[in-house]
């Protein structure tokens, strides 16, 4: 690796270092950041500002969503996988899709039961799965297959698979680039599209290259939203998209961040892909990690590695609403919001041992799916149009892990 890998390495490690502090020691002050200039494919951004301090108290305009949980019955929940150290999972109408710690295989098994397959095994000797969580959309499945060990996130490869057709394309390949650490961020719509954010080393000096951009598998077209040296500009991270929207969660270098007295500066940006036209959504500093589907789009109320409210915004309506979760003792707030399906929203696990709520935004209700516990964790949660995966393991003893699947109901709409 030449010097200047190791330069830029040192310099990519370092940011995260002090975002990763700065986030943690500092608070947010609600100041509007100056937005970035646009890049020559996309127009001025439209911007309406509506912040949300990160005590959890809403502005003028933003109505609080409060519901009692409804507690599902477990007699439609399914067990058909055990097995140890399941690290990544995602679940279709017909297979469930899992990998292991520290293991070069991709499994599957049929939701009738069976055995289990190897769909895939790593290109990379002692390699893995386990990194990045699986994206499931269309008729393919999208993985990062990169090596163990101190190549982890700095070789690697986004490999997808045609699950029709019974073929892989390579997508991003990336060799022995420190900078690239940890490697991309991918989500996918339902129709065979992903957005990929992702780091890499650039021909020019002392700049690490941040890319966003959308891939259309089945035609293998590429449009690049935004592309531009991080330490100077800002870097697109957490990115989502569906229909005709991408949402991406915007981070400044250090330099910006003392700029506007601020110890973070993260905001959430909404693209439209038919207009080009950029909206920010957010001017507080603090919110992140966003995610998007059909016309909802919901995010974190407070930096990363942090605990927030859930804010949630119609694009059809303009209209927002900070979700009222029932309190977990000795939590303040929830972890990152996801959208499933233009219905569902849940979010990835908190603390050891609560309870699984989704929330139906068709029907307005808080369901239940898997009540607290104080023996067994419920992780790797995952939602695909009604069907929803997870992996419930044991707190106490270190023992097999089994992944559960059941369905969600179909109410009718308008039902309260």
């Amino acid at each position: 690796m030449s010097e200047t890998k190791n330069i830029k390495g040192r310099v990519c490690f370092l940011w995260l270092i002090a975002i990763i502090w700065s986030t943690l020691v500092a608070g947010c002050a609600v100041v509007p950041p100056s937005v970035s200039p646009p890049t020559e494919k996309v127009k001025a951004p439209v911007s309406k500002p509506v912040t949300v301090s990160p005590n959890s108290i809403p502005p003028h305009g933003i109505r609080i969503i409060k519901k009692t949980p409804i507690r599902l019955l477990d007699n439609n929940v399914h067990a058909i996988v055990k097995d140890t150290k399941i690290s990544q999972l995602t679940i279709d109408n017909d297979y469930l899709y899992w990998t292991r710690h520290d293991d070069n295989k991709l499994y599957r098994i049929s939701l009738q039961g069976g055995e289990k397959e190897v769909l895939a095994i790593s290109d990379y000797d002692h390699g893995q799965f386990s990194v990045m969580p699986f994206v499931r959309t269309g008729k393919w499945l999208v993985v990062m297959d990169t090596p163990l060990g101190r190549e982890e996130g700095r070789t690697w490869k986004v490999r997808a698979f045609d699950l029709e057709a019974h073929s892989e394309h390579v997508l991003i390949r990336v060799e022995q680039d420190a900078v690239s650490w940890p490697g991309p961020e991918i989500q996918g719509d339902e129709n065979g599209r992903i957005v990929v954010t992702y780091n890499h080393s650039s021909e020019q000096k002392n700049c690490v290259e941040n890319v966003l951009a959308v891939i259309d598998l089945d035609t293998e077209d590429i449009s690049i939203l935004d592309k531009g040296c991080a330490e100077s500009r800002h870097m697109w991270v957490f990115a989502s998209i569906s229909g005709p929207y991408v949402v991406a969660d915007r981070y400044l270098p250090e330099d910006k961040r003392k700029t506007n007295d601020k110890g973070t500066t993260s905001d959430i940006f909404l693209f439209n892909l038919n207009t080009r036209e950029v909206t920010q959504l957010t001017h507080d500093g603090c919110s992140s990690m966003p995610d998007i589907s059909g016309h909802w789009v919901a995010w974190k109320s407070s930096p990363r590695f942090t605990f927030g409210e859930t804010i949630i915004y119609d694009i059809n309506t303009d209209n927002r609403y900070l979700m009222d979760i029932p309190d977990i003792p000795g939590i303040p707030g929830y972890r990152a919001p996801r959208l499933s399906s233009g219905r569902w929203l849940y979010w990835r696990g908190t603390k050891s041992g609560e309870p699984v709520f989704v929330f139906d935004l068709e029907n307005q209700l808080l369901l239940e799916v898997v009540p607290a516990s104080d023996t067994q964790d419920i992780r790797n949660r995952v939602i695909f149009g009604n069907l929803m995966a997870w992996t419930r393991m044991p707190l106490q003893v270190l023992s097999e892990s089994v992944i559960e699947w059941r369905e969600l109901p179909s109410l009718p709409k308008g039902l309260r």
